[in-house]
């Protein structure tokens, strides 16, 4: 009983952070909703009881004028039910949920490991959800660190990835190989091994830099103008008008500092070896897996349409859900996410005649969907890793069929109109 009124009030804490993220972060239209921030004149000096997580939100209905009716409501049921879901979510952990099978006894500590990795997750992808439902947006403020804390649990707990259940009263954990034996993975230790996970890590620093870039004056052209917008160069020519001086941005030294802390600690892990590099890598590759995945759909989606379909927060929202998870865990975390937004897209298109909608929310509950039904997933999902040329085909030609369709239906939507004059 102790154990559940700590969690009940630890996550109803984590939830006044969350709603502090959800108006503080956001692009367009912060405000100062929550208690922890400076109040508008209009409000007055908060009251003690308006920082009580929860209840606080009911004295707060008497800034309603100021920031609308009912303002009070989503946040208060954000509270509630993150205090509700971390005492929910603990027990299952506990009763051995993620494994999908009570009677394998759990080794000390292995399901407090989980619960902590996963409920940051979920932490995370609740903030991130309410972003984009405001703004169709994903700020980096949430990915950005949500992907390093992957990192730094998956190098210093391993125990944080997923299971799998083998025959018998045992389970394994999850690793970059998995359904194939570990020992098969002899290049880990040598030069590729080493060369990929730096490749990935500048890989994730590259999409995050400030930059330009276009293939409309060929693939020269285009790597140039990529390299002066973000290594901006000084002029070489004296200009009649008075104009600024072009300057590295101050955010590209930081990146290249996060890259180069990244790769020295990487190397550091890698000759070390062990249980440690084999989680690392195996988050790597998830974020690998899962940004070029939704990069890919990205890519398409804009040939077929020929505008923007799918925001770069998407692509940074799946990296941080790949660290945390894996990249076996990807492809049913976006297959629920398609399938539920093809549904609430349809009837956002018959009862609005609209069809611009947030994606980020339905792959963040792709993913809650991907831990509390793992197992079964993964029953699923490990006959097809054991033919990878084939799962890979079946990707290729899922993606092909998307960019089919959408094209179609922006063809469909070009006839639709009527003729001007």
């Amino acid at each position: 009983m102790q154990a559940a009124v700590f969690l009940f009030v630890f996550g109803a804490i984590v939830g006044m952070v969350v709603n502090w993220a959800i108006y503080q972060l956001c692009y367009f239209n912060v405000r100062p909703i929550s208690p922890f921030t400076a109040p508008p004149a209009e409000v007055g000096p908060r009251r003690w009881s308006d920082f009580l997580p929860i209840v606080g939100w009911i004295g707060r209905r008497r800034e309603s004028s100021v920031f609308g009716r009912g303002f009070w409501i989503r946040p208060l049921l954000i509270e509630l039910g993150l205090a509700m879901f971390a005492v929910w979510f603990y027990r299952w952990h506990l009763g051995g949920g993620l494994l999908d099978e009570p009677r394998l006894s759990l080794a000390a500590g292995e399901a407090e490991w989980w619960y902590a990795a996963q409920f940051l997750l979920v932490t995370l992808l609740v903030a991130a959800t309410f972003i984009d439902f405001d703004e169709q947006t994903i700020p980096d403020a949430i990915t950005i660190p949500g992907t390093l804390a992957a990192l730094g649990f998956a190098a210093v707990a391993p125990q944080t990835r997923l299971p799998i259940v083998v025959h018998g009263p045992s389970y394994e954990r999850l690793h970059f190989l998995s359904p194939e034996s570990i020992e098969q993975a002899t290049w880990l230790s040598d030069w590729r091994g080493f060369a990929i996970g730096l490749l990935i890590c500048w890989l994730w620093v590259w999409a995050l830099l400030p930059k330009r870039c276009t293939l409309r004056h060929g693939v020269a052209a285009g790597l140039r103008l990529m390299w002066f917008s973000i290594f901006r160069p000084r002029r070489r020519t004296v200009c009649k008008l008075r104009m600024r001086e072009r300057t590295t941005e101050s955010v590209v030294w930081a990146w290249l500092g996060v890259g180069l802390g990244l790769s020295v600690l990487y190397a550091w892990i890698w000759f070390r070896g062990g249980v440690t590099l084999q989680s690392v890598f195996g988050a790597l590759l998830g974020m690998a897996f899962g940004g070029g995945l939704i990069w890919a759909v990205r890519i398409i989606a804009r040939w077929a349409m020929g505008q923007e379909a799918m925001g770069f927060g998407d692509v940074t929202l799946m990296i941080m859900i790949g660290a945390f998870l894996g990249w076996q865990a990807i492809l049913p975390t976006f297959f629920c996410a398609a399938c539920t937004a093809v549904i609430v897209a349809l009837f956002n298109f018959f009862l609005t005649g609209q069809n611009a909608f947030a994606f980020g929310p339905f792959l963040s509950l792709g993913a809650l969907a991907t831990i509390v039904r793992w197992q079964p997933f993964w029953r699923y999902l490990a006959p097809l890793h054991r033919m990878n040329e084939f799962l890979l085909g079946i990707l290729v030609v899922s993606l092909l069929l998307l960019g089919l369709v959408m094209w179609g239906v922006q063809l469909s939507k070009g006839a639709q109109q009527p003729e001007e004059g």
